[in-house]
């Protein structure tokens, strides 16, 4: 499932979340006891890893 960041307007707290698909665009509140505010989704960089050969550009055959 993917993780996704969010920001409080009212406390600043930041909080990252894990959520389904179905899951992401229905509004989140805050965790704070206090506070429960809606949260605002921030743009993060995907948690993405490139493992084996073939990902550099010395892997690629060269143009005949």
């Amino acid at each position: 499932m993917p993780t996704y960041d969010f920001t409080c307007p009212e406390c600043g707290r930041e909080q990252e979340r894990v959520l389904r698909l179905s899951e992401s665009n229905t509004p989140q509140q805050c965790s704070r006891d206090e506070c429960s505010a809606w949260l605002v989704k921030e743009a993060s960089a995907p948690a993405l890893k490139f493992k084996g050969a073939g990902w550099t550009p010395r892997h690629y055959p060269g143009k005949k």
